[in-house]
């Protein structure tokens, strides 16, 4: 590269000496991997990541139910909160508010998909998604591992049987 450049040619940005402004990790050597770390914006830790991202649960599923426990869809409450108005009317059984925790748990169209669930499983009906979790805590690791990917598929399927009702 040098062969293309002279260094006599290449701008200064100020006068003085070069000074190293970042530190080495603790082994020692400069990481791309270690700034990374350093620079990136730490969230608080949540107890449900480790059922959401778990290998058996599919990939869109868990992109999806990460989006709707971080608020991240595009709800009529949502919208509202960036200072637009709107009426808001939940657009699966009529009545209520556009937000996921009546799209999820309170709607009547949910409440009756959910029961069909549960009912396969001997559970009750989850008013939370912490209840999602630990409704099936002392069942075997395979009923635990059906139960979550059948309740995140629902949770999952449930927001975009909501996104096709809009249009």
């Amino acid at each position: 590269m040098l062969q293309y450049i002279e260094l006599n040619d290449l701008p200064s940005i100020g006068s003085g000496n070069d000074k190293r402004i970042w530190a080495a990790d603790l082994t020692g050597k400069f990481t791309v991997a270690n700034v990374v770390q350093q620079i990136r914006e730490k969230y608080q830790q949540v107890n449900w990541a480790k059922y959401v991202w778990s290998p058996y649960i599919h990939p869109y599923t868990s992109c999806n139910v990460w989006k709707m426990l971080r608020g991240a869809c595009a709800t009529e409450e949502n919208i509202r909160k960036k200072g637009f108005n709107t009426v808001s009317k939940c657009y699966l059984c009529g009545n209520g508010q556009d937000n996921m925790e009546h799209i999820l748990w309170e709607c009547s169209f949910s409440l009756e998909i959910w029961n069909l669930l549960v009912g396969m499983f001997s559970l009750n009906t989850p008013t939370k998604f912490d209840e999602v979790i630990t409704c099936v805590k002392k069942h075997s690791p395979a009923i635990r591992h059906i139960w979550y990917i059948s309740a995140f598929s629902m949770m999952a399927e449930l927001w975009m049987t909501r996104n096709l009702r809009i249009d």
